[in-house]
């Protein structure tokens, strides 16, 4: 695949990510249960990257502390 196909694809696909998420919280807005649980779901990939990004962090620092 070609480097600007596969660049409009990734394009596409987030914007279509962030249209349903914005969509769905239209949809979920006046209902506070329902309301919870979104931001819930909304937030998981942030916790997970951070948790990915820390752990590759200490994983960093400890190699370099091994090397000296």
């Amino acid at each position: 695949m070609e480097d600007r196909r596969a660049g409009l694809v990734v394009l596409g696909g987030t914007y279509s990510i962030v249209i349903v998420s914005l969509l769905s919280f239209y949809y979920v807005k006046d209902n506070d249960t329902l309301n919870y649980y979104w931001c819930w779901v909304f937030l998981c990939p942030v916790m997970f990257w951070l948790w990915a990004l820390i752990a590759w962090c200490e994983a960093e620092m400890l190699s370099n502390a091994k090397r000296i």
